[in-house]
């Protein structure tokens, strides 16, 4: 039975990183830089700045014959003496059809920290599957890690409409684990008319938050199913709960089982837990190694053909090996300190008590 970590986290995006040769064969970390080793799950057919200035076009002409509408209605105002001044341009100013430029460097104040901060143009995602060792020993092969790369992105689309794939890209140029650069847009269209937008400060129908973008497509704030749950409910993590499930889903059917972001290995510059001790840090994660191990192995029994009684007892005992396991770190919820250096108490990993639930109904 193959056990398989996936990672999903949000990255800066980099455009030239992800798809550009010349580039990728230039980094100290890469070799044999070539079209055979950096793979477009979606064709790169045209850059992002084309591709953005294209989905936001239509928006754009509708503004401009809206704004072209009310000057014509101004003008025929001034021609018939209803009003005494002629129409000026400045006042009825034209949007260019180079959003890319225009908003490259767009910012908003955050409300939290207070300050300026850049508004990104695009979203990237890296979606990585097992860690080194697992593709260097043969655990994940490429045909496996190109296959359920392909395959997520069909379900993404269908989970997150409003989202334009702009690059997918996979990165065999580089030694380490699987992963995939996914890089996209978020547009949702506003209900309101242009009428009522102009009256209530103008632009376009339709906007690019990707918070916003979420919330129009139906998802709600959720804690992560990965991570504990001090952590405040936000939409990313609904979107990012989403794709862990479909990740398993289609691990399974491709005969692999995902581990749910547990490492063997602590980063103390990466983990979430920096201010937990090392010791509670080790033992909190073996446990849930051996939890989700044990889940894993009763999803296989259960899953063949032939399930006789013994194999069917096999996989309730590994459950309620489980269960017990869940029931003590809920009596016995852990602490470290947050950002705030407030000490917080902490459950692990949510998603064990749904899942036992899924697999003894």
């Amino acid at each position: 039975m193959n056990e398989v970590s996936v990672t999903i986290t949000a990255g800066e995006g980099c455009e030239e990183h992800n798809h550009g040769l010349e580039y990728r064969s230039k980094l100290e970390h890469t070799h044999d830089t070539s079209k055979d080793t950096v793979i477009e799950l979606v064709p790169y057919e045209k850059s992002y700045k084309e591709q953005i200035n294209e989905l936001m076009k239509p928006y754009i002409k509708e503004r401009n014959d809206y704004t072209l509408k009310r000057k014509a209605a101004a003008w025929n105002r001034y021609n018939s003496g209803q009003i005494k001044t002629k129409p000026r341009n400045r006042d009825y100013p034209l949007i260019g059809n180079d959003y890319y430029t225009q908003h490259l460097h767009d910012q908003m104040r955050n409300p939290k920290t207070n300050k300026m901060e850049q508004i990104k143009m695009f979203r990237s995602l890296i979606i990585g599957l097992g860690d080194k060792s697992d593709r260097e020993n043969g655990k994940i092969t490429k045909e496996q890690a190109l296959h359920i790369f392909n395959e997520f992105l069909v379900r993404f689309k269908k989970d997150f409409p409003y989202f334009h794939i702009l690059g997918a890209t996979v990165h065999l140029d580089e030694s380490g684990f699987y992963h995939m650069h996914l890089d996209f847009k978020p547009i949702y269209e506003r209900a309101e008319d242009m009428e009522y937008i102009q009256k209530h400060g103008g632009g376009l129908r339709c906007g690019t938050g990707l918070d916003e973008t979420l919330a129009r497509m139906g998802y709600n704030p959720e804690q992560s199913i990965i991570n504990e749950r001090d952590k405040v409910p936000i939409l990313f993590n609904a979107m990012r709960n989403k794709m862990y499930k479909n990740m398993e889903t289609i691990m399974n059917e491709n005969g692999l089982y995902l581990m749910y972001g547990a490492t063997s290995i602590k980063e103390p510059e990466k983990d979430a837990s920096i201010n937990m001790p090392l010791s509670q840090w080790q033992d909190t994660k073996d446990k849930t190694l051996e939890m989700q191990h044990n889940m894993n192995v009763a999803k296989e029994f259960l899953k063949q053909d032939t399930v006789d009684e013994k194999n069917i007892v096999y996989a309730y005992e590994r459950l309620e090996n489980v269960s017990s396991q869940l029931v003590e770190m809920e009596n016995s919820p852990k602490s470290r300190l947050n950002k705030n250096k407030i000490v917080v108490e902490y459950h692990v990993f949510d998603q064990l008590t749904t899942f036992i639930h899924e697999l003894k109904c």
